[in-house]
């Protein structure tokens, strides 16, 4: 499993095989011994108080890698810590990497999920980033259309997900700005999902024909 870059990521599946993909994809057993770099918490539910927890940590600078990796796992969490979260993963640490672990059925606030990228993990312990982003421009715009109109969440988080994926390799172009843009602003209370989705897919393909 690859890690998508952005800075917050909420993986849902069974706890025991996405923490077991995790440590293998940071090369870290975290679960079992404490690392330098990582904070790793486990909670029946995540509140206020383990989000103010969870700020301090995240002052602190790595010492062995580049990047601080906090990882939280937890069966629920509480609307009044969905809401605090938004500041710190719109505006975090330069070097701090949030992991939200929760179950596979939990439900988030839009703006929460707007601020983080979604991971859907499958029973046979594979990262869930189901290919979205092939086929016609046209039959792309209309599996958009269909998405957002019957609201399957789920199918929007991954397709996200996956450019956050392709993204990797044109850094600095439209597409990553349109996918920097949808991200930012999937869930929040009157902007169009359709249209972001449709400007991100529309740049998608201009990267693609200049490469």
């Amino acid at each position: 499993m690859i890690l998508p870059t952005h800075h917050a990521v909420v993986m849902k599946g069974e706890k025991h095989a996405v923490l077991h993909q995790l440590e293998d994809a940071l090369g870290i057993r975290f679960t079992l011994a404490p690392h330098p770099d990582v904070v790793y918490a486990s909670y029946d539910v995540f509140g206020i108080n383990e989000v103010r927890a969870l700020t301090d940590a995240a002052q602190r600078k790595p010492i062995e890698r580049e990047e601080l990796r906090l990882i939280v796992d937890a069966e629920s969490i509480t609307l009044e810590a969905q809401n605090a979260l938004l500041k710190l993963t719109e505006d975090p640490p330069r070097y701090a990497r949030f992991v939200f672990v929760f179950p596979r059925e939990l439900s988030l606030i839009p703006t929460f999920r707007s601020r983080v990228i979604e991971v859907m993990h499958t029973a046979d312990e594979k990262a869930d980033l189901v290919v979205l982003c092939d086929g016609t421009i046209g039959e792309q715009l209309g599996d958009i259309a269909t998405w957002t109109k019957n609201g399957e969440q789920e199918k929007i988080s991954t397709y996200i997900a996956q450019a956050e994926h392709e993204v990797r390799e044109v850094p600095a172009t439209s597409y990553a700005r349109a996918l920097s843009l949808s991200r930012r602003f999937i869930g929040v209370r009157g902007a169009s999902a359709k249209m972001l989705l449709e400007h991100l897919t529309l740049t998608r393909a201009e990267s693609k024909l200049k490469r």
